[in-house]
């Protein structure tokens, strides 16, 4: 973050010794080691139901005073009011993966304030992580989520299924590569529907029966309700 202009002044971690071992070129620090200062900006990355526990702490230590920022597409900032005053959210919208950089000026951040001193706090480190920053309602954040788990985790199984399938069959999965990337493309050049083809919105019943009767062959019982939910939800559209 240092070549983004951001003085990053630790990594609160409970065990930092843990985390030395395996990053030791990060400054991990205890909560309880923490300076108390009153511009302190603590920006919380962990999963949604860790929060209000970090916030205890912060509290137990002393750090009211601080700017408390989360990360999360669905968590509920306003539940932080009664703990710190100044609180928001900056939401990167995009997937993490562990040995995997990420480049923030490609990437959408989403953010949002308590009040004004506090949204241009967090609108400054948002400015310099990347140059795609958006303020957002709470509400649009939380839509956003949502859309983000029907293209992100959603679509991530289909494509489980689509793999599993595949190897099964010892067909590489690379050979679908370019399909997933025609279909990325044309739908965000035009809407879903007209970007639509295949057997269910041609009303292939012939395609479709073999389908469903391979995955009754190999006893993908659970594939085969996924191909009968999607064919159905596919041919209501384009009656």
């Amino acid at each position: 973050m240092a070549d983004r202009g951001i003085e990053l002044q630790g990594i609160v971690v409970r065990d930092p010794k843990k985390y030395e071992e395996l990053y030791p070129n990060f400054p991990f620090i205890s909560i309880n080691k923490i300076p108390k200062s009153k511009e302190a900006t603590f920006i919380l990355c962990v999963k949604d139901d860790q929060i209000m526990g970090f916030l205890d702490e912060l509290i137990q230590f002393g750090l009211s005073n601080s700017t408390v920022v989360h990360c999360s597409g669905s968590f509920n900032s306003r539940s932080m009011t009664p703990y710190f005053e100044n609180n928001g959210y900056l939401y990167p919208l995009q997937t993490f993966n562990q040995n995997h950089d990420i480049d923030f000026d490609a990437i959408p951040i989403f953010v949002g304030g308590s009040n004004s001193n506090t949204l241009n706090t967090i609108l400054t480190i948002a400015n310099r992580l990347g140059n795609n920053v958006h303020e957002i309602s709470e509400s649009k954040r939380k839509t956003l989520h949502l859309c983000a788990v029907y293209i992100n985790n959603f679509g991530n199984r289909l494509f489980g299924v689509a793999q599993d399938i595949a190897n099964k069959e010892e067909i590489p999965f690379e050979y679908l590569k370019p399909l997933a990337e025609e279909t990325v493309r044309v739908v965000f050049e035009k809407n879903h529907k007209s970007a639509q083809t295949g057997p269910a919105k041609r009303k292939d019943i012939s395609t479709i029966e073999r389908h469903l009767d391979y995955l009754r062959e190999k006893g993908l019982i659970e594939e085969l309700e996924m191909y009968l939910m999607f064919t159905k939800m596919i041919q209501d559209e384009n009656r």
